[in-house]
C-alpha cells in the first residue's frame, strides 16, 4: 500500500463530520467513540471501514497527546496498538523510523505528535481545540513550544541522581527540581493570565493535550519514587489543573490504570519501558475492550 507522507499542516481532501457517541462500558468507565482498538497482530492495514487510524502505543506519552485530541474532537477512529519492543515489519511503510504516534486517513500519513494534533484540529471537524482569541492562540503555541523543556527537565528530575534520562530514580538534585520548576513558568503565567481553569482560559486546548500526558505521570512517579510533589507547583495551580484534566472523558479514557502503571515502574524502574517489554492494551488500560478480527 502507497500512503503518502504529508508536511505537518497539509490538509485532508475532506473535511470529516463524525457523530458525537459517547457510550461506557460495563465498568460505567468511558469508551472511545469508536470502540475500535485493535492489536497490530490482527490488524489487516487497508481497511476503508477503519477511516481515521492511529498507530499507537497505549502508554506513550506522546501518543496519548493525539489520542486526546481525537477524544476530545469526539471523532469516530481505530487505534492499532504497535508493539514496539516487538513492532511489525509492515509498520515502517507506514513511518519508517518505525515510532509511534502516526495518523493516517484516505492514503495520507502524518507523524509527530504535535504536528499530528495540529493537522487533526485543521481538517476535522469537533469541539474546537485552538483558541479564538489571537493573543490566547498565541499563548497556547507558546506552551506547546514548551512542552519539550517541560518534560525534559520532569525526565531529568525523575530519573534523581542515582539513574537516567527516561529511567526512574531517586533523590533528585537541588537543580533537577529547579530546573523542572523553572520550566512551568509559561504555564504559571497561563493561569495568571486567563484565569484557569486549563493552561489558556475556560476550555481545553492543544496546549493541555502537549503538556498533560507527561505532568500527568511526572505527578504519579515523583512523590513515590523522589518525595517530591508537583501539585504543589505553580502556588497549588498544577495540581487544581491535574485535577480538571484527569476529570475529562477524554483523560479518563486514555489514562492508564493509576496502580498498574505505578506497578511497572517499580518493576521497570523505567519510564519508557514499553519499548523495551511487549505491553498489550487492556494490560495497563484494562477499561479498554479490544476488537479482533
Amino acid at each position: 500500500m502507497n500512503a503518502k507522507v504529508v508536511s505537518p499542516l497539509a490538509r485532508c481532501p475532506i473535511k470529516i463530520r463524525s457523530p458525537r457517541l459517547r457510550t461506557t462500558s460495563r465498568n460505567n468507565a468511558p469508551k472511545l467513540s469508536s470502540g475500535r482498538y485493535i492489536e497490530a497482530s490482527d490488524y489487516v492495514r487497508g481497511r476503508q471501514e477503519d477511516g481515521l487510524v492511529l498507530y499507537s502505543h497505549t502508554v506513550c506519552p506522546y501518543a496519548q497527546r493525539v489520542w486526546l485530541a481525537l477524544e476530545e474532537k469526539e471523532l469516530e477512529y481505530t487505534l492499532v496498538q504497535i508493539d514496539l519492543a516487538n513492532k511489525p515489519s509492515w509498520y515502517r511503510s507506514v513511518n519508517p523510523r518505525g515510532l509511534v504516534p502516526a495518523v493516517e486517513y484516505d492514503g495520507t500519513v502524518v507523524t509527530e505528535s504535535d504536528e499530528i494534533c495540529q493537522w487533526i484540529e485543521e481538517n476535522f471537524d469537533g469541539p474546537q481545540l485552538t483558541p479564538s482569541d489571537k493573543d490566547a492562540r498565541e499563548f497556547a503555541e507558546n506552551i506547546i513550544r514548551q512542552a519539550g523543556p517541560v518534560s525534559h527537565a520532569g525526565l531529568g528530575l525523575l530519573g534523581g541522581s542515582t539513574s537516567h534520562m527516561w529511567g526512574v530514580g531517586s533523590s533528585p538534585t537541588d537543580a533537577q527540581i529547579s530546573a523542572f520548576e523553572s520550566s512551568l513558568n509559561v504555564i504559571e503565567e497561563g493561569f495568571d493570565r486567563f484565569g484557569g481553569p486549563y493552561l489558556v482560559g475556560n476550555k481545553v486546548t492543544l496546549a493541555d493535550i502537549s503538556i498533560f500526558p507527561f505532568i500527568e505521570r511526572f505527578a504519579l512517579a515523583f512523590p513515590e519514587f523522589s518525595g517530591y510533589d508537583p501539585r504543589e507547583c505553580c502556588n497549588g495551580k498544577l495540581g487544581a489543573w491535574l485535577d480538571t484534566m484527569q476529570n475529562q472523558k477524554a483523560s479518563q479514557v486514555t489514562m492508564a490504570n493509576r496502580d498498574l502503571l505505578l506497578d511497572a515502574l517499580r518493576s521497570h524502574k523505567s519510564l519508557d519501558f514499553f519499548d523495551y517489554v511487549t505491553y498489550p492494551i487492556s494490560r495497563l488500560h484494562p477499561h479498554i475492550s479490544v476488537t479482533s478480527f
